[in-house]
C-alpha cells in the first residue's frame, strides 16, 4: 500500500500536463498527400474551419497561435484540401500583427527605427 501512494500521485499529476492535439508546423509537414483525412485528425484534433469547395472536397482549416509575454506573435495558419477522405493539396501562411508602435502612432508617417 505504501508503494500505490506515489503511483496514484504520480498519474493524477501526469493527467494535469495533458497536452492536447493540435497542428503545429512539426505536425504539418509530416502531413501526406494521399493519406486519409481520418488519420490526420486522428494525430492533430479537430480543425477550426471546414469549408465545402466542391462535390465531395473540402478545406480544412487548422490554426495555431503562437504567443510571448501574454501577446499573440504570430498565427500560422494551416489548410488542407480533402477531396473523397484524402489530402490532395496542403498549404499555410504565417500572420503576424503590426507593432503596437505603427498601429498606435500619433504621427501619420512614423516608422519604428
Amino acid at each position: 500500500m505504501k508503494n500505490l501512494k506515489p503511483c496514484i500521485f504520480g498519474l493524477i499529476l501526469s493527467g494535469c500536463f495533458a497536452h492536447t492535439q493540435m497542428m503545429t508546423e512539426e505536425n504539418y509537414a509530416t502531413v501526406q498527400m494521399g493519406e486519409l483525412y481520418t488519420d490526420v485528425e486522428k494525430k492533430v484534433g479537430e480543425p477550426y474551419a471546414v469549408r465545402h469547395i466542391g462535390q465531395n472536397t473540402y478545406e480544412i482549416e487548422y490554426i495555431e497561435r503562437i504567443r510571448g509575454g501574454g501577446n499573440l506573435v504570430a498565427e500560422n495558419h494551416f489548410f488542407l484540401t480533402v477531396e473523397d477522405g484524402k489530402v490532395v493539396n496542403k498549404r499555410y501562411y504565417q500572420y503576424r500583427p503590426p507593432g503596437f508602435e505603427t498601429i498606435y502612432s500619433d504621427e501619420p508617417n512614423f516608422t519604428p527605427s
